[in-house]
């Protein structure tokens, strides 16, 4: 694949997981989950697990 192709979908990745980290509903980490190839589940357990690193740093 072209570098610049590999480079877009690994923004846009990114921005997905950005997306549910804001707390949107299950359904659609579902439907993104299944562009990326992985369960809903595992992708709001990311963006969960990584919503309380940053609070934590926060503090």
């Amino acid at each position: 694949m072209d570098k610049q192709v590999v480079k877009l979908l690994e923004d846009i990745k990114k921005l997905m997981i950005l997306q549910i980290m804001k707390g949107s509903n299950p359904s659609t980490s579902d439907e993104i989950g299944e562009v990326l190839g992985v369960t809903g589940r595992a992708i709001r357990n990311v963006a969960t697990t990584t919503k309380k690193k940053v609070k934590k740093n926060k503090k």
